[in-house]
This record gives C-alpha cells, sequence and structure tokens, in this order.
C-alpha cells in the first residue's frame, strides 16, 4: 500500500494547529512552541523519508511449523524463490524536505530525466551549458527544458 504523503502532512499540520492551541491555553509562548513545531517537523519528514523508502511485511506468525518456517513455504520454496533487486535509494535526498504536499506531486510526476535537470541546475548549481555538454545537446533546449519544469511547479505555488 503507498503512503500518501500529501495526506500525512495536511494531518500533521491540523494535528500542530490543535497543539498551538493548547500551548497557548496554557501560557506558553510563540517562541516556545516554534521550538517544538520544529523539532516536531524534523521528525515528521524523517518518518516521511523512511516511510518512503521501506514497506511494511506481514508477520505471519500464526503459520509458522516449529522450525519458523511457513510449511508451504518448505515445500514450495523453489518455485517461489525469486532474487530480489537491489533496494532502491533515491538519488534526490531534498525532494523529502519539500514540505508543500502541491510541490511535491509536481516532483513526484516528473520523468527521472526531469528531476536529474532540477537536481543539476538548482540543488548542485550546474551551469545550463554544462548541462547540455553533459547530454550532448544544445544549451537552449536545457534552458526551455528548465523553464517548462519550474513553470509547472510555480502554478502550484
Amino acid at each position: 500500500m503507498a503512503y500518501n504523503i500529501a495526506d500525512a502532512y495536511s494531518e500533521f499540520k491540523k494535528e500542530m494547529d490543535s497543539y498551538r492551541e493548547i500551548y497557548m491555553r496554557e501560557g506558553h509562548s510563540e517562541a516556545e512552541f516554534d521550538e517544538v513545531y520544529q523539532f516536531c517537523k524534523t521528525q515528521f519528514l524523517r518518518d516521511m523519508a523512511y516511510y518512503r523508502r521501506t514497506q511494511t511485511l506481514s508477520s505471519g506468525w500464526d503459520d509458522m511449523d516449529d522450525e519458523g518456517q511457513n510449511p508451504l513455504l518448505k515445500e514450495h520454496c523453489d518455485a517461489l524463490s525469486v532474487t530480489m533487486p537491489e533496494p532502491c535509494i533515491h538519488q534526490y535526498d531534498w525532494l523529502d524536505q519539500i514540505e508543500n504536499p502541491s510541490v511535491y506531486q509536481v516532483l513526484e510526476s516528473f520523468t527521472p530525466s526531469e528531476l536529474e535537470l532540477i537536481d543539476l541546475s538548482i540543488f548542485k548549481k550546474i551551469s545550463k551549458a554544462e548541462i547540455a555538454r553533459m547530454k550532448g545537446v544544445d544549451r537552449t533546449t536545457i534552458s526551455h527544458h528548465i523553464s517548462r519544469l519550474l513553470g509547472k511547479i510555480k502554478k502550484v505555488l
């Protein structure tokens, strides 16, 4: 089951708004709440990064035999065995820092090559001419692609 980060962030904001009311009612200052908020936000972003890179497995303890293995799995192990690919760790760690759910959804819709253009030009500060040289295309083509991608992001802001 996929984890909807935009919904989770919306719930986080609602929860933090209710905490703000409680803190203010109890006589805490806005600065004190901001410290708590920043801590919770950092933890929330870390949790989202974790959820994006993992998936839960059912425990299945109820159907294990004495040796700790499912009897069906033991019997049909060769037919069910597969080689798992290496875990995919997202190379764009900056995606985990995106706070705006709308911007995050737009970025998720980008292809890997589009994300690479954003990463190279904005986060790695590589010039458009250098990117064009790396890709073997004209600088104006790269400039056009980057402008188009940034335009999609600006539409949701």
